[in-house]
């Protein structure tokens, strides 16, 4: 879902210790996309943030601590339903690293089908 307001966006930088907070200004004027990957049973926990830029691109997808979302493989499916219900473009890297910090090392699940 979107951010419901600036604030929203910095909040969720602090609850999950990442960076998203400072990308409020670029958020605001248009230059980059923010979304947030939510649980259906728990829908209003920080669980990963999304980046995507102007040419519906995913830039990247942190949770907390910038954890890589191949570390909740059972998400990847709806993120990627998403992904093809708007059109958007995504590095399987993206979905598939496992890594528990920013940098994406060579650590990957293999990618779930998804139909």
């Amino acid at each position: 879902r979107l951010p419901k307001d600036v604030n929203e966006i910095v909040t969720e930088g602090t609850w999950q210790s990442i960076c998203i907070g400072s990308y409020t200004t670029r958020h605001s004027e248009g230059s980059t996309n923010l979304f947030f990957l939510r649980k259906k049973s728990d829908a209003d926990t920080p669980f990963y943030a999304i980046e995507m830029n102007n040419d519906k691109n995913i830039v990247q997808i942190h949770g907390s601590c910038n954890k890589w979302l191949g570390n909740n493989p059972e998400a990847i499916p709806t993120v990627v339903r998403w992904l093809r219900k708007h059109d958007i473009k995504c590095d399987t890297h993206i979905l598939t690293c496992t890594a528990k910090g920013y940098s994406s090392r060579n650590e990957h699940i293999e990618m779930p089908i998804v139909d």
